[in-house]
């Protein structure tokens, strides 16, 4: 079932301009026409033009009230009627039976600024003409109570037609007058909102233009020409330093103004008006009258002249540019710095895209690229400049500056004419405002003449490394040779010495049987002594020079003896520990090493005042470790580097032939200790 009520609460949309409740308020409009209902005597209610309420219904019959819309076909027939019935007609109001229930009804069309927008339906009235029969009909085809339907058609008020036609010509004229007259105060009411909210948008805009002043600092100001009056803003005040309250003129103006731009401007505006110049644009120094101090100032402005072409008023707007300026004088002086120090610079700048493209190279980079113009560089790909061989790894390191600073790498360069140079390269990222990669700048030196001279030098240390091998070899060799002829010849000497006194004793003892041998024995034992003294200074002698055990049994035995007689000779303890299982070394290695031990072991006895000392050799990584430290009173810095301590000097040369590194530390009464790092590969075959 279908409520009337209900289809004027959910109001429908409507696809028109003016809508009835633009123009109607739906009370008013509503005790409007229960009042035509009542004087009248007909029923009343306002539909949209398809049919559907807009009102609620006034002095509805209970015919089509409570039976005909209380059924669905019926409402919908209703609707449809209402909409026939106030179809849109401009000249009267349409008269007509009604389609659903069959009793008389008329309509008005509601039309505003020719736009339909709602219907008047009058009516719910009989006269005798209405067929009873085809309302019976009707009412079993909508399904509805025969019965109740004829009681209440015998309710149903009878009215004339002329009667119906005299209530609906008054409606018409009394519903389009209002109609008319709501309209044209709506139109009123819409000026005034759209004028209204003009004036809200101009407040806005306003009070935008005011913030924005403010943020920029931007201040306006107007001289009269006639009356000489000159007026600003709060903002303009506070740019020229002035009080609000102080008298403005034109003269104080001009005092305002620097004494160096002054004249300036007077002419400049002298030459405005004579020819008529309304716009003008000026940047200008003045004096701020607060602090005194010189400020920059960017003034737009406009002139307005007479009909007689004479100056009216001068409109202007200024803004203080001084940081600006300040800005742009730095940014002026760094870029005439950046390129003062381009053009100084002796090495190569290039300055390249990130996609390696040269956009700006310094005037050192032509003849170490060997170009004579700088076009003959810019547009080029920075990397086709670098040879084959590096240029993966440029490509790969300059991804890598991304990280961080990526320090100096060597890079091997092409020149324009195909020859090549060896170069030094710092690279580095240039960041946008945003912290955006912008481009990339590099510094190249050219280092030719230097890898030149390093290649002389490395070649020069391995002749130097070769020729003090071969001294060493040829020492080792002269030691060997003296220590095998001490023992071929000074010892066999010796020997024979030693059995010719035997035999001489044993001869002299019996030509001396009746005299006192005593003293004779004495004197025998004495020259037994000595040459068994002289016989094992020779032994010591020949060992040191050539330790025999170094070469029969190896470098941890000959080290092993060596701290054993070291301890003997001496009274100072001495630890070995060697933690490199089958040492493996060759025989240079094992010379070099021995005698740096012999070596450190002699000045600890001689210099270190210790009481104990030790050895120690192990390996971390790829190096073997040599370490002789003692509790002595410590090597001194001095000492170090005296030019007198051959021992030391010999140490380090044995290691530079062995390309290793001799480190000596000390602490006062805590010691020193000598340090030995070599390459070393375990199970070396060397």
């Amino acid at each position: 079932m279908i409520n009337s009520v209900n289809i004027f609460d959910s109001t429908p949309e409507i696809d028109y301009d003016v809508r009835v409740t633009d123009i109607f308020d739906l009370d008013e409009i509503q005790r409007m026409q229960n009042l035509f209902a009542d004087a009248t005597g007909v029923a009343s209610i306002i539909t949209y033009p398809n049919g559907t309420p807009i009102t609620k219904p006034s002095n509805f019959c209970k015919l089509c009230e409570k039976i005909i819309r209380n059924t669905e076909s019926g409402c919908i027939n209703c609707f449809q009627s209402d909409a026939i019935i106030g179809s849109h007609n401009l000249v009267g109001p349409t008269l007509q039976r009604c389609t659903s229930g069959g009793l008389c009804h008329a309509g008005v069309s509601i039309t505003v600024g020719n736009k339909h927008i709602a219907n008047w339906l009058i009516g719910q009235v009989k006269n005798e003409d209405v067929n009873e029969e085809c309302l019976v009909r009707y009412t079993e085809r909508i399904g509805a109570d025969k019965t109740e339907f004829i009681n209440a058609f015998d309710e149903v008020p009878v009215m004339s037609v002329d009667r119906l036609k005299k209530i609906a010509d008054m409606l018409f004229v009394y519903a389009n007058e209002l109609s008319d007259r709501i309209y044209k105060n709506l139109q009123m009411k819409r000026q005034i909102e759209k004028q209204a909210k003009t004036n809200e948008l101009l407040h806005k805009s306003e009070k935008f233009l005011n913030e924005t002043q403010i943020i920029a600092f931007i201040g306006n100001g107007s001289y009269d020409f006639i009356s000489g009056v000159w007026k600003n803003s709060e903002i303009l005040n506070s740019i020229l330093g002035l009080k609000p309250n102080d008298q403005k003129s034109m003269d104080q103006l001009l005092q305002i103004i620097h004494p160096d731009w002054r004249e300036q401007l007077i002419n400049q505006f002298r030459i405005d008006f004579t020819q008529n110049r309304h716009k003008f644009n000026r940047e200008f120094v003045v004096i701020r009258q607060s602090d005194k101090a010189e400020r920059w100032l960017h003034a737009i402005g406009e002139i307005q002249f007479g009909k007689n072409k004479e100056p009216l008023k001068l409109i202007v707007t200024v803004q203080d540019i001084t940081e600006r300026k300040k800005i742009s004088i730095a940014l002026r002086e760094s870029e005439e710095l950046y390129h003062s120090i381009l053009n100084a610079s002796p090495d190569a700048i290039v300055i390249v895209d990130m996609d390696g493209k040269i956009r700006m190279a310094s005037p050192a980079t032509l003849p170490m690229y060997g170009c004579e113009r700088e076009e003959d560089l810019l547009e080029q790909n920075m990397f086709d400049f670098i040879s084959q061989g590096d240029k993966e790894r440029a490509i790969k390191n300059t991804e890598l500056m991304f990280n961080g600073y990526m320090g100096t790498i060597n890079y091997q360069i092409k020149k324009a004419d195909g020859n090549s140079f060896f170069a030094e390269v710092n690279g580095d990222i240039i960041w946008d405002q945003n912290n955006q990669p912008a481009r990339m700048i590099f510094i190249i030196r050219d280092i030719t003449n230097r890898k030149m001279a390093e290649s002389a030098l490395e070649s020069s240390q391995e002749q130097l490394k070769k020729f003090a091998s071969h001294l060493q070899n040829v020492r080792e060799e002269e030691r060997i040779l003296l220590a095998r002829e001490i023992h071929d010849e000074l010892g066999q000497i010796l020997i024979a010495m030693k059995i010719e006194l035997g035999m001489m004793k044993q001869k002299t003892l019996k030509l001396i049987k009746k005299t006192d041998p005593e003293n004779i024995l004495i004197n025998f034992d004495t020259l037994f002594e000595l040459v068994d003294k002289t016989i094992k200074t020779t032994k010591k002698i020949m060992t040191d020079l050539r330790p025999e055990v170094l070469y029969l049994l190896g470098f941890i035995e000959a080290v092993k003896l060596q701290v054993h007689n070291f301890q003997e000779r001496h009274s100072i303890n001495c630890y070995f520990d060697c933690s490199v299982p089958k040492l493996n070394l060759n025989i240079q290695q094992s010379v070099a090493l021995f005698r740096i031990v012999q070596e450190s072991l002699t000045n600890i006895a001689k210099h270190s005042k210790a009481t104990s000392s030790k050895i120690l050799i192990f390996k971390e990584d790829d190096k073997l470790i040599l370490e002789i430290s003692d509790n002595g009173i410590g090597i001194k810095e001095p000492h170090k580097a005296k030019h007198g301590s051959y021992g030391l000097i010999g140490m380090k040369e044995r290691m530079f032939l062995l390309d290793g590194e001799l480190t000596i530390s000390g602490q006062p009464d805590k010691g020193t200790k000598i340090k030995i790092e070599m390459p070393y590969i375990l199970n070396n075959d060397q």
